[in-house]
């Protein structure tokens, strides 16, 4: 996958916001963020690497996330 500068400029923080807010859910008990593989996934250069190899860690966490909202709003 080919990702200009400018690119990775605009996502950089919009990665690193996702990641922090993730770890604020786990750190209040409201998500088990550490137990999905994305959790692993430190910079986002990795990032860029698991979407390119089309793994699924983004989807895994949004549906964990989406069940997880569903369970609360019910």
């Amino acid at each position: 996958m080919s990702i200009s500068d400018d690119q990775v400029g605009t996502i950089e923080p919009l990665f690193i916001e996702v990641r922090l807010d993730l770890l604020r859910l786990e750190e209040i008990g409201a998500f088990d963020y550490s137990s999905h593989r994305i959790s692993k996934v430190t910079s986002l250069g990795e990032m860029i690497d698991e979407i390119s190899s089309e793994n699924t860690y983004l989807a895994e966490v949004i549906n964990a996330l989406e069940a997880r909202i569903a369970c609360i709003f019910k």
